[in-house]
């Protein structure tokens, strides 16, 4: 790699085009702002956002789940990787790239879900020609055209270079994480309890045994994570002692827990104080979030409620901030189908809203009015009365959705609409 910062001095120029909150740990944000600056640092944020869903739908027979987990893993890793190459370039020093503990994260999960070292790295090839597609990009933005041959070439040599050996890094640590996950019995119970979560089926006494814990209790499956808290900090957490305080305070005959030191998979056997009341208390941590599953027994209850737990988890992490510690499977069912597939739930929702599908102050309005309407009924005046407002007001309102939306309304599409606006305000039009 270059051995002056000046080779690479217009990565110090590099500029984000909006604000997006950045997903790895504040240590490695203030590791590499050290180095190229706070500007640089944003624009690889949001590189490394683009990077991860480039890897995805590029790799089209790529055999991993795809699950919101993995999404938020793999991003984690390609924006740390993202970072650190930037510094890399400026300082003229490769072993920035293996100084993040993100990609190290996302190596142990494709462990966990058994996926083949050649698709790791073939996931990897396919990032770093994102990577060198963007800093070109970037190069012929900022750097004159007479200089631009000769930057784009020692860039491209560069990232080449660092990324050879990042990989040949990355190769290791798999093996070595691989040996380490084959030989821990917390990790061989774990990863039956996954294969339990997939088959939905097995033999009840052995897998019992193996797990000990007892697959012919009701199940209560939970999933919880921490909100707003650093990564570094939540790598502090003793997760199983707070399943261990859980499965106390719920009365539960036995817990499993299984988790990736970001987030944690716990089973409730047999609880006898309601696990939302619980995990709703003020006893833990403030910036605890949990999903809770409802109660199921068996083999198959054991698989169900994991993905009750899951799917409300998905639908908890893709909502504002919240300040409710807990969300319940059957409060957000209904959602939890409507927005399995993310994307196309966001094209519903602006194809189905249409004009009131923006951020501005009018088109909420006009969406909680709706809402209401149909809520009521169809009663202008039962619906002033849940707004609090005046019925010529509602009435007012009306009229414009009538005019914007046209007459003929099917409201259980627009309802569905809301409702996912109601819970997942990211799927609205920005202002422009």
């Amino acid at each position: 790699m270059s051995n002056t910062a000046v080779a690479h001095d217009w990565v110090h120029r590099l500029d984000s085009t909006g604000t997006m909150l950045g997903v790895t740990s504040l240590s490695v944000r203030r590791r590499v702002s050290r180095v190229i600056g706070e500007r640089a640092t944003a624009w690889g944020i949001q590189v490394g956002a683009r990077m991860a869903t480039y890897i995805l739908d590029s790799l089209t027979d790529w055999p991993g789940s795809r699950s919101e987990e993995e999404r938020q893993t793999l991003r984690r890793a390609t924006e740390a990787t993202t970072l650190d190459t930037l510094a890399a370039l400026v300082s003229g020093e490769p072993s920035h790239l293996f100084a993040s503990f993100e990609p190290i994260e996302n190596v142990g999960s494709y462990v966990r879900s058994q996926i083949p070292l050649p698709e790791v790295v073939r996931n990897m090839h396919a990032g770093q020609e994102f990577l060198i597609q963007e800093l070109m990009e970037a190069i012929a933005q900022l750097v004159p055209e007479s200089e631009r041959v000769a930057a784009i070439s020692r860039m491209t040599r560069d990232v080449t270079s660092a990324w050879s050996s990042f990989i040949g890094r990355i190769g290791e640590e798999y093996h070595r994480q691989q040996d380490a996950w084959l030989g821990d019995a917390d990790e061989q119970r774990a990863r039956l309890a996954r294969r339990l979560v997939q088959l939905g089926q097995g033999d009840v006494a052995e897998s019992s045994q193996a797990l000990g814990y007892d697959l012919e209790l009701p199940h209560v499956g939970c999933v919880l994570w921490f909100d707003g808290v650093d990564l570094d900090a939540v790598r502090l957490f003793d997760f199983p002692a707070i399943a261990r305080e859980i499965s106390t305070a719920t009365e539960s005959t036995d817990h499993l827990l299984a988790g990736n030191g970001i987030t944690l998979e716990l089973w409730l056997g047999d609880p006898r104080v309601p696990v939302g009341e619980v995990l709703a208390s003020e006893r833990w941590p403030a910036a605890l979030r949990a999903a809770v599953g409802t109660p199921q027994p068996g083999i198959r209850g054991f698989a169900a409620t994991h993905a009750e737990a899951t799917a409300a988890a998905r639908v908890a992490r893709h909502g504002p901030s919240a300040s409710r510690r807990v969300i319940a499977y059957p409060e957000v069912e209904l959602l939890s189908l409507l927005t399995c597939d993310f994307d196309r739930a966001r094209s519903f929702v602006r194809r189905t809203l249409g004009p009131i599908a923006g951020t501005d102050a009018r088109s909420a309005e006009l969406r909680e009015t709706l809402a209401a309407w149909i809520d009521c009924r169809g009663s202008v005046a039962a619906a002033s009365q849940a707004l609090y407002m005046h019925r010529n007001t509602v009435s007012y309102r009306l009229r414009q959705l009538e005019e914007l939306l046209g007459g003929d309304w099917d409201q259980t599409r627009i309802r569905c609409a809301l409702t996912i606006v109601e819970w997942m305000p990211g799927v609205l039009i920005e202002d422009e």
